[in-house]
C-alpha cells in the first residue's frame, strides 16, 4: 500500500476513519476505481440483523427446523 503507483493509480482508497484499503488491481470496461460506501463493520455490530436474515430465509424456504446459535467461549485475558 505504500508504493506511490499505486496510490496513483487509485488502488488504495482511505475509509472515513483513514484506514487505508486496497480495492480490487483491475479496471472492468473503463470502470472508475471502486470507493467503499462505508466502513466495515465492528465485530458483532451486524450479528443480530444477520441471525433474523437466516431465520427469515430459512422460513420462506419453508424450513421448520430452528437454528440453534454458539454461545461465544469467554476469553480470559492472556498472562502478563
Amino acid at each position: 500500500l505504500a508504493s506511490d503507483q499505486v496510490v496513483a493509480r487509485g488502488f488504495v482508497q482511505t475509509t472515513d476513519d483513514g484506514v487505508q484499503v486496497p480495492t480490487v488491481p483491475f479496471r472492468l470496461g473503463g470502470a472508475a476505481h471502486y470507493v467503499p460506501s462505508s466502513n466495515a463493520p465492528k465485530l458483532g455490530e451486524n450479528t443480530t440483523d444477520v441471525k433474523a436474515w437466516l431465520e427469515d430465509l430459512l422460513n420462506a424456504r419453508g424450513d421448520q427446523s430452528s437454528i440453534t446459535w454458539a454461545t461465544p467461549i469467554p476469553r480470559s485475558p492472556p498472562p502478563l
